[in-house]
């Protein structure tokens, strides 16, 4: 599977997907877990990253349940958990001009105690989501329902993880600072 990854085969990597649905829960779980040596990442961090949204959302579907908390939050060398991945690349989507919370909803389902597992520098996944593209201010008026799209999805992280409104990264810097040093929507700031 890395080695899909990494040249970007997505049609190969959806043929060894499919055939490792059809595998026990144990075969998944050792194969979702194996460590890519350079990267050190395990196959979950590097097609959040990476692949087509629809791959990685069939990918999580093959997460086995009762793996699912170990797997989602194994961290990267860096710290950080499939969810802190998911919120650092989450993308507009061209076709549509709208974001796809999905992985995110379902990531934070998996493993709601990843919302507060801080990374090498003390980010939490929130803190990255408040630099991803998708978040960022803009100005262009086809995207503004991306806007509110960002303002709902911080809502509802807040919502359900009220603590995390005072988490502070290992710089001192509050999620607050961060939305003010990436120019995040500024309805998303009044929120924080």
């Amino acid at each position: 599977m890395h080695q899909c990854v990494d040249q970007s085969d997505w049609p190969q990597l959806l043929k060894f997907m499919e055939k490792l649905r059809k595998q026990s829960s144990s075969v998944v779980s050792q194969e979702l877990t194996k460590t890519e040596p350079t990267a050190r990442a395990t196959v979950i961090h590097r097609i959040i990253a990476k692949a087509p949204l629809t791959l990685t959302k069939l990918l999580i579907s093959i997460v086995p349940f009762d793996d699912r908390y170990d797997i989602l939050m194994l961290p990267d060398k860096h710290g950080n958990t499939p969810l802190h991945i998911a919120c650092a690349t989450l993308q507009i989507q061209s076709k549509t001009n709208s974001i796809d919370e999905t992985i995110i909803k379902t990531l934070s389902v998996g493993a709601p105690e990843a919302h507060h597992a801080q990374n090498q520098q003390g980010d939490i996944p929130l803190s990255l989501l408040l630099t991803a593209p998708a978040i960022q201010a803009t100005t262009d008026p086809e995207l503004l329902a991306v806007e509110s799209q960002a303002e709902d999805l911080i809502r509802r992280i807040l919502h359900e993880q009220q603590d995390l409104s005072s988490a502070q990264n290992k710089s001192g810097q509050t999620l607050l600072h961060m939305a003010t040093m990436h120019r995040v929507h500024e309805r998303v700031s009044i929120l924080l």
